[in-house]
């Protein structure tokens, strides 16, 4: 995620917030991603020959919200609508966070069990205060451990990590 996005998407949630239309703008940039990031729309909307009212006139109908409408018409403008997924992503941590939720991404050598999920659901909560929405994510090449992310911070205590340190370490000798 870039900082542009996260930029935009934190002057959107404040003004959104301000008008209490949290929800709205949230509904209406997911839609509007979702139909940017498909491959025909993203050929479409990069097109330089289609004028901007064609790109506009074909988006609108997808928003309600006159504050994603005009976060519509300057990425157009500014031919930069490969942005939106990655605003929409930045808007919904900020929603999420706010309403006491926080995204974290635990990524594991082999599915968890149900104790082993608690287990970590417990610790992200206990660390931000926040209730956790925890995507897992299976990769067997950590070989065991976990590696944990939370708001771009990341937790490495994989076995993969670990033997890597410890091959440094031996290498400095």
């Amino acid at each position: 995620m870039t900082d542009a996005a996260r930029s935009i998407a934190r002057a959107m949630f404040r003004k959104a917030r301000e008008i209490g239309e949290l929800e709205r703008v949230a509904s209406d940039l997911s839609r509007l991603a979702g139909i940017a990031s498909e491959p025909s729309v993203c050929r479409f909307l990069g097109h330089p020959r289609i004028p901007l009212a064609d790109k506009e006139r074909i988006l609108a109908p997808s928003v309600s919200n006159g504050l994603v409408s005009n976060l519509l018409s300057a990425l157009l403008t500014a031919r930069a609508t490969g942005l939106l997924t990655a605003v929409n992503e930045a808007f919904t941590l900020l929603v999420r966070r706010e309403t006491g939720f926080v995204e974290a991404v635990a990524r594991v050598a082999q599915p968890l069990s149900p104790e082993q999920d608690a287990e970590i659901r417990a610790a992200v909560k206990a660390a931000t205060g926040l209730t956790p929405v925890l995507k897992v994510q299976v990769d067997p090449k950590l070989l065991g451990g976990v590696r944990l992310t939370i708001d771009g911070r990341v937790a490495d205590n994989s076995l993969r990590s670990g033997l890597e340190r410890l091959k440094e370490r031996l290498q400095a000798i």
